[in-house]
């Protein structure tokens, strides 16, 4: 069992050290995934030294850095999800799991609930992590439910380990001879090993996280100078099935990058052109009937025209046209 702890230990460090290498280019997701890494690492060291006699105090460091890693995770998530994402000080109550273990450690009458506390916690981040990402088909703003998928099912898988582990130990099972912890160990090693070869080389859930920011900006670019230049909006039947064969993207491609780079449906976003559009054409020509100028501009509905219209304005489109000043066309 030492041998896998040490080869676990290995590529967890060396995973935490590609994240946070890759997080100087201004991606706190990318850090705090590697923290969450470098804890993995850190536990598994300490579990390590505790197999040998004598090192046995190293047992308190170990579940308060367990209680730390799903909270690590959460925060990771929420700084994958969007762009403008930021640490802010009530994140600070996030330690407070932590706290709690702490002091079921130093209350005698209290440590047999710990185990109990561990599984709970992290079925309690898999809740709040995965719960935004599967109770929609369309993510929510700025959501990516992928990766918040994987994480919750991630936590889940080890609030069970742990509990059968616990099971086992209370069965009379010495820790050195469990036959759960060997094979969650080797799993954990297959897929650090997995995800640090894949990312090297250039493909698997490392690879795409460190890169997608980038193909979002990229992609992002690309929709909004067709939109510029092509002007696609104008056309009343656009979908974003069209908008993606126009510009040779996926569908799905197309609805994750105005999601999460934006913050709004793809629907939304086409309707902000439209209603540009509106507005220009009121200040150059307010006689002009609505009807008429919503049909130029890609509604066919006067229902439709006027909602859109609020939603992006606050007003109804003659409200806002008695507000302006007529301009040159």
């Amino acid at each position: 069992m030492s041998s896998i702890l040490a080869i676990a230990i290995a590529l967890s460090a060396l995973i935490a050290v590609y994240l946070l290498t890759q997080a100087r280019q201004d991606k706190p997701a990318h850090a705090w995934l590697g923290t969450a890494f470098g804890l993995i690492s850190l536990q598994q060291a300490l579990t390590l030294i505790s197999l040998s006699e004598g090192f046995d105090s190293v047992n308190w460091g170990r579940p308060i850095i367990a209680a730390l890693l799903p909270a690590v995770l959460w925060l990771q998530v929420q700084a994958n999800a969007r762009a403008d994402w930021h640490f802010h000080p009530r994140h600070l109550a996030l330690v407070l799991p932590a706290c709690g273990i702490v002091i079921l450690r130093l209350t005698p009458a209290l440590s047999g609930f710990l185990d109990g506390a561990m599984v709970l916690i992290y079925l309690g981040f898999a809740v709040a992590i995965g719960l935004p990402a599967w109770r929609g088909a369309e993510p929510a703003p700025g959501q990516t439910t992928g990766w918040g998928k994987l994480v919750s099912v991630w936590l889940v898988a080890i609030a069970l380990s742990d509990l059968a582990i616990t099971l086992e130990l209370a069965g009379g099972t010495d820790l050195t001879r469990s036959h759960l912890l060997a094979t969650t160990l080797a799993s954990l090693v297959a897929f650090l090993a997995y995800a640090l070869l894949s990312g090297l080389q250039g493909s698997g859930p490392l690879f795409w996280l460190t890169r997608r920011r980038r193909s979002d900006s990229e992609r992002r670019q690309k929709l909004e100078t067709h939109m510029d230049v092509a002007r696609p909006w104008l056309d009343p039947e656009l979908t974003t099935a069209r908008l993606g064969r126009q510009l040779g993207l996926p569908q799905r491609a197309v609805s994750e990058t105005v999601n999460d780079s934006l913050g709004m449906s793809v629907s939304r976003w086409i309707n902000t052109y439209r209603i540009a559009e509106a507005q220009r054409l009121m200040q150059s020509n307010p006689d002009r009937p609505l009807v008429d100028l919503m049909l130029e501009c890609g509604f066919q509905t006067r229902s439709n025209f006027n909602k859109a219209f609020k939603d992006v304005t606050g007003e109804t489109p003659s409200a806002w046209r008695r507000g302006q000043v007529p301009v040159k066309a």
